[in-house]
């Protein structure tokens, strides 16, 4: 963001973001691997797992509000940083475990009618 306002040029900070995207795709491929077949056991993975694809749809929109709160109030750089992604994970991991669940109501519900 800071790049493409305009507001300073770090050198090469894409490639610092492709390294990290990268790092941490690894880092959760690691821990599936690590936890073998017991992590989607728990009920935290499989509620995250049915809704990782509308977290990835939504968490720029997210960032987007974050960072337009997070200038309003002028914080600094790694305190901003800190809150964005705090809030973009809670977020985003809220909202869609939310929207997963009421989507799954939703279709049961209209499943019954369908049936009766």
């Amino acid at each position: 963001y800071i790049q493409f306002s305009g507001k300073a040029n770090i050198p090469y900070l894409e490639v610092i973001h492709i390294f990290y995207c990268i790092n941490a795709v690894m880092f959760c491929y690691v821990c599936a691997v690590s936890g073998g077949k017991n992590i989607m056991r728990k009920f935290v993975f499989k509620e995250i797992n049915k809704c990782s694809y509308y977290i990835y749809l939504i968490h720029p929109l997210f960032i987007f509000i974050a960072d337009d709160k997070i200038n309003a109030l002028g914080l600094r750089q790694g305190t901003a940083m800190l809150i964005r992604s705090a809030a973009v994970y809670i977020c985003s991991v809220l909202f869609c475990g939310i929207y997963v669940k009421a989507k799954e109501e939703i279709k049961a519900v209209l499943l019954l009618r369908k049936k009766s």
